[in-house]
């Protein structure tokens, strides 16, 4: 792990004050001046040895901690550093507080880091006064910690804070936050503005602006660089896109590289997805089999309906049944009972049912209800309430009081108040 923190000068005697030709020897003036209580020495001689890697870490480790007994500064961030990347997290935490308080603004910014995904209070609290000391990348910190929060103007105005300094993830960032308003002109200008100043992930939402606007030559070209830069995100993309065109082989191959990859995320899933279909349509049924069903595991068509792209995510679940993954019965019957085809939902919600899925009680009994047949509505109600569904305690307190059970219904709202806040 590189240091942090730049190496000083030796405070050697006139004729020791050289400047080394090579590692070897530097290490040994170092080691001169650590054995004679030098509490730099022992700092630099540490950063030597941290900048050399795995292999002479444990002895820098050992340097830091001395030389950070003694009061050096640099050396107990380093020291919370490695500790931090070797995941000993309440150590790090420790090492930065104590830095933090002697004035140390880096570990302000690390330890903001380290605490944003637990303690948000606080971390916007180290985050300000990193800004306050002037602390760049600071800023970006707490412009993510904002924007999370949903305060987007305030995360707005630090991007750019940041942007005008020199962080370009900053510049990247800021344009999603105008693509997300809509300001697809300014995101792009934007997006541009940070590829070239070197951010890579600029090239790919730019090629995904320009693909959604159907300036799909630019689109493609930008997919290929971020490619060729190691992004994963793109394979899949640039996969569809030529998939769409009728170039199937380099689209496979694409598809497969996105999959191997393991980015688990939409992309992956989607990969899955089309892959699939393409080996379905080629006769290979067995293995396009297996790889819808890893694509149901990834929530594939969870987004397609989220996208409202509800005939592919129908064709999904119905090729996951057929494979015998029977997890996507209550699933496919939701989206056929929203879409107002209630016999086969209601088929789908009594096999879901006897797969123990408890949601599909709760579903069964509102269509049955809607529809007259109360006595088995309240059945399933009951049943559903059994297993813990919430909402089933408010249907059927609704379902009793039209038919003057107003005792019962009474205990079933104030059992489900409870149960809501608890």
């Amino acid at each position: 792990m590189p240091a942090d923190r730049v190496t000083r000068d030796l405070p050697l005697s006139d004729e020791d004050i050289v400047i080394p030709d090579s590692g070897v020897e530097a290490e040994r003036l170092y080691r001169r001046a650590a054995d004679a209580g030098d509490v730099d020495a022992l700092y630099n001689l540490a950063n030597l040895l941290d900048e050399r890697g795995r292999r002479d870490l444990c002895e820098a480790e050992q340097l830091y901690r001395r030389a950070a007994d003694a009061g050096h500064l640099d050396a107990l961030y380093n020291l919370a550093n490695i500790l931090e990347m070797r995941d000993e997290r309440y150590q790090a935490e420790d090492l930065y507080r104590l830095a933090a308080d002697a004035g140390d603004v880096d570990a302000l910014y690390r330890l903001a880091n380290l605490l944003v995904r637990d303690d948000v209070v606080e971390a916007e609290q180290l985050y300000r006064r990193a800004v306050d000391a002037g602390h760049v990348d600071a800023l970006g910190g707490l412009a993510r910690l904002l924007e999370r929060c949903g305060d987007l103007a305030q995360a707005e105005q630090l991007y750019q804070r940041a942007a005008d300094a020199g962080d370009r993830d900053a510049l990247w960032r800021l344009a999603n936050l105008f693509r997300q308003r809509g300001d697809l002109a300014e995101a792009e200008q934007l997006y541009r503005r940070a590829m070239d100043a070197g951010n890579l992930d600029a090239l790919y939402s730019l090629a995904s602006l320009l693909d959604e606007r159907g300036e799909r030559i630019e689109a493609e070209r930008l997919y290929r660089r971020s490619i060729d830069a190691g992004s994963v995100g793109p394979l899949y993309h640039l996969a569809k896109m030529l998939d769409e065109r009728g170039e199937r082989v380099e689209a496979e191959q694409l598809y497969r590289r996105a999959i191997d990859a393991g980015a688990f995320d939409a992309g992956h899933a989607g990969a899955l997805y089309h892959l699939a279909k393409m080996l379905d349509e080629r006769g290979e049924r067995v293995q396009a089999e297996q790889l819808y069903l890893q694509a149901i595991d990834f929530g594939h068509a969870i987004r397609l309906e989220q996208r409202g792209e509800l005939f592919e995510a129908e064709q999904l679940y119905r090729r996951a049944i057929e494979a015998g993954f029977l997890g996507v019965l209550y699933s496919l019957a939701n989206l056929l009972d929203e879409r107002g085809e209630r016999v086969e939902a209601e088929q789908l919600y009594r096999r879901a049912i006897d797969a123990g899925e408890v949601d599909a009680l709760y579903h069964l009994a509102n269509l049955l209800d809607e529809r007259g047949e109360r006595v088995e509505a309240e059945q399933l109600y009951r049943r559903a309430i059994d297993a813990g569904h919430v909402g089933a305690l408010y249907n059927l307190a609704n379902l009793l009081r039209q038919r003057g059970d107003l005792v019962e219904a009474e205990q079933l709202s104030r059992r489900a108040h409870r149960r809501r806040w608890h």
